[in-house]
């Protein structure tokens, strides 16, 4: 089992890997469009576009995972603090559940749309033709890679491994 927590965890990083080149690119990309359009009235052709499909996306959906093995998505434990543990426990379980089944829909629906928009070379028609396709992918890569990383951690919670559970697949 333990080999495949260093998998997931390897594709985790991969995809926020991507992630950060994402946020560069974006960065790079509207400080140009910026400058010169300001100094010389000359805009960065498909700035927008390029935000909007490839940027934001990566930028929103390929963390997910790393997120979830981080524990570090919002969470509200008013209630889960002050039950006690037998119920903290059931509480946890469902969490897991209710993750497993949101990120395995979101997989298959966004794959299935990735897949559509693949097959048909979806393109944005701007000031140039863009092919938005591939940063349909983004969505079931970070949805599934985060419905595995959900699937590990209530393995480890039923196998009262509690804390890996709680604390991350990394211990963080």
């Amino acid at each position: 089992m333990g080999w495949i927590k260093q998998i997931v965890e390897g594709c985790s990083r991969l995809l926020m890997g991507m992630t950060i080149i994402c946020l560069l690119l974006m960065m790079v990309n509207i400080v140009a469009d910026v400058v010169l359009r300001t100094l010389f009235d000359i805009p960065v052709p498909a700035t927008a576009e390029f935000t909007a499909f490839y940027y934001m996306v990566g930028a929103v959906f390929l963390p997910l995972p790393l997120v979830e093995i981080r524990n570090e998505s919002i969470k509200v434990d008013l209630f889960f603090n002050m039950s006690p543990e037998t119920v903290k426990g059931l509480m946890t379980s469902f969490s897991y559940i209710a993750q497993i089944i949101f990120f395995s829909i979101m997989f298959w629906q966004t794959g299935q749309d990735a897949i559509e928009a693949f097959e048909k070379s979806d393109f944005v028609d701007s000031q140039i033709k863009i092919y938005v396709w591939p940063g349909r992918f983004f969505l079931p890569m970070g949805f599934g890679l985060a419905a595995l990383v959900s699937i590990l951690k209530l393995l480890a919670h039923f196998s009262g491994k509690q804390r890996a559970a709680t604390q991350g697949l990394t211990g963080h």
